[in-house]
């Protein structure tokens, strides 16, 4: 998948092991900052090299690449069986992860054109639902995937960080079931 941004050509795809996992990590790293700065301590935003590989390793990895720079990246999990918490029905949900773009390039659409690309993986993996978990009060944040279709299914209190959590899914069969 291909796009022109102003900067350049963005590219989207698979993490090669050609790749720096220390590179990717310092992406992370940037693009948390923020948050970090903010008193929300998402793992992304101090992780290492080691942690990031583990989570990687647990789904596949795309990035969004500018010219021969990692500008972005996502992590996707495979879809499993799992009750929908809004509606109490059995179905296949893939999850996202550690979605991030390179500071310098926010708002030029990358972060969007990396959901895009988990959402049209999703459906081809036969998944009913997309979801992610993000900080309860990282409002913009939140906004942002609502922006997208996302809504807040359910919260929770995690226990390696230092906020509680809600839950966002999209419904990707087209129905409103919510």
């Amino acid at each position: 998948m291909s796009v022109t941004l102003a900067s350049g050509e963005i590219r989207i795809r698979t993490l090669s092991r050609s790749d720096s996992i220390d590179e990717l990590t310092r992406l992370l790293n940037r693009a948390y900052r923020q948050y970090a700065e903010d008193g929300l301590l998402f793992l992304a935003s101090h992780q290492d090299a080691d942690v990031t590989r583990h989570r990687i390793g647990a789904g596949a990895c795309f990035v969004a690449e500018l010219g021969s720079k990692i500008a972005g990246t996502i992590t996707y999990h495979f879809p499993c069986q799992s009750v929908a918490l809004h509606t109490a029905k059995c179905v296949q949900v893939a999850r996202i992860a550690q979605l991030a773009v390179d500071p310098d390039q926010w708002g030029g659409g990358i972060g969007s054109r990396l959901m895009s690309h988990a959402e049209c993986r999703a459906r081809r993996d036969g998944a009913d639902e997309l979801a992610l978990d993000t900080a309860e009060s990282a409002s913009r944040l939140i906004a942002w995937y609502c922006s997208l279709g996302y809504q807040i299914v359910s919260s929770f209190g995690a226990t390696c960080t230092n906020y509680r959590s809600v839950i966002m899914s999209k419904d990707l069969r087209g129905e409103l079931s919510r």
